[in-house]
């Protein structure tokens, strides 16, 4: 890899993190306009359109007939019901805090990936980080425990309950999709989800109020144009160039980011309890995620190599 291209794949990465750190903020101002589970659905909806036609540049096959079915049980699970849990609980659940809580991720799929994926064992590296991050929960449980008149601990455990919805989706993808290629699984799957969440929306907020005004736009397409189809564009990028155990080392910078620019921009309070939950997840993400590799939850094709295989 050249110097520029290193700086360029270094930058995207550091990049992908901020924004989709700072997205937990833009999606706590968007659903005071738009209601949660439509605006998950816009989000979804928008972004894996525009993933699909990433695709369709690069030359990413279409999925096989016997793949539609997997990817629909994969976007019910990664977006649908995920990001169904997301937004609603952010309605009684600030900014942080729900990135910390979301970011749970990477070690619940560790440890399911232990009982569930052969030779995908834990070692002491990892129990350690389990533990430490876990206990991060903890903290973030007793912070602010009477928010939203006590529907602020039901959110937290709504939004933990979406970790595990995401991290089940992870394993679900590394059984059944390895060897997919990772552009076409995570738009199609995306795609759908956001359909498939257009049921619920209808169900549940056909008679709530809209406000699509200009900050309700400007939340919207940040979240769905440069949090899921840039980022995740970038992301695919950076696959390709680092591979996924070194790209994932620094995924703790997500909920960093995440309580950072919630402290900032929206003035959410900066706790000694939050400062320990999030630097505790923070710290077990790096050490359940360190040390190289190929890692979890990922297929191993890029997007860049159906385009090569072209050439």
């Amino acid at each position: 890899m050249t110097k520029q291209k290193s700086t360029f794949t270094i930058v995207s990465m550091l990049l992908i993190y901020v924004i989709w750190g700072a997205t937990f903020s833009v999606m706590k101002v968007g659903i005071e306009y738009i209601p949660p589970l439509t605006f998950s659905s816009l989000r979804f909806i928008i972004g894996g359109a525009l993933l699909v036609l990433f695709g369709i540049v690069v030359r990413t096959p279409f999925p096989a007939k016997e793949d539609w079915g997997a990817l629909a049980i994969l976007g019910l699970f990664q977006t649908t019901f995920t990001f169904s849990l997301v937004f609603y609980a952010m309605q009684f659940v600030e900014a942080g805090l729900t990135a910390i809580l979301m970011y749970t991720y990477p070690l619940l799929v560790n440890l399911m990936a232990h009982f569930l994926l052969p030779g995908e064992r834990l070692n002491t590296r990892k129990v350690i980080g389990l533990l430490v991050g876990f206990s991060g929960l903890i903290l973030i449980f007793a912070a602010n425990a009477n928010t939203a008149g006590g529907w602020g601990t039901v959110g937290k455990v709504l939004i933990l309950f979406a970790a595990l919805s995401w991290a089940g989706a992870t394993i679900y993808l590394r059984r059944r999709f390895q060897n997919h290629n990772t552009l076409q699984v995570t738009a199609w799957q995306m795609l759908l989800g956001g359909v498939f969440t257009i049921v619920p929306a209808f169900l549940f907020e056909r008679t709530a109020s809209f406000n699509f005004n200009l900050i309700a736009w400007e939340t919207l397409l940040f979240a769905s144009i440069l949090a899921s189809a840039l980022a995740f564009a970038l992301w695919f990028y950076v696959l390709d160039r680092l591979g996924v155990g070194r790209a994932s080392v620094f995924l703790f910078l997500v909920p960093v980011c995440g309580v950072v620019f919630a402290t900032f921009l929206l003035k959410e309070p900066f706790t000694l309890r939050v400062l320990g939950g999030m630097l505790s997840v923070a710290a077990g993400i790096w050490l359940v995620n360190a040390g190289g590799g190929q890692e979890l939850g990922q297929p191993v094709m890029t997007p860049y190599d159906s385009a090569k295989s072209l050439e």
